[in-house]
């Protein structure tokens, strides 16, 4: 009773469960964790441990801000941020370069508006995007 948790399945093959109120059990092939309102746990992917982290409230808001169509990136690599905001659009990114994908950036940008966010790398890291031919639904990035 009185329970909310959001699970968000990540595009890396993880899942993050975050507990809003009340408690959650949360179980993998590594063991099981109890988790209480404020607390964070992923599991899956390489790290199959299951350890439980505690979240500041705007932390929390932070990460759950794409249950409002915007995604926060806060030290992301392009790579991650790329991948994230591809699920929400049918126009695609790719990387060209992958000296680029490590790169971290920041910021908050809604997850369907992928010219906003073309735009902002354009201008922030000095690349270039480039729309493939028949209808772009590919847009490549390179360096400048």
């Amino acid at each position: 009773m009185g329970t909310k948790f959001v699970v968000y399945r990540h595009t890396d093959d993880t899942t993050t469960v975050t507990v809003l109120a009340g408690r959650v059990s949360v179980g993998s092939m590594a063991g099981t964790q109890n988790l209480q309102a404020g607390q964070t746990v992923t599991v899956g992917g390489r790290n199959r441990a299951i350890h439980a982290v505690s979240l500041s409230p705007p932390e929390i808001a932070r990460r759950l801000s794409w249950r409002a169509g915007v995604l926060s990136f806060q030290g992301e690599t392009l790579a991650e941020a790329i991948a994230e905001i591809n699920r929400y659009n049918k126009r695609r990114l790719v990387i060209e370069d992958p000296v680029i994908a490590d790169w971290q950036l920041g910021g908050m940008f809604q997850a369907r508006d992928l010219d906003a966010f073309i735009a902002t790398l354009e201008h922030a890291f000095s690349l270039r995007a480039e729309r493939t031919p028949n209808g772009a639904r590919v847009i490549v990035l390179r360096r400048r």
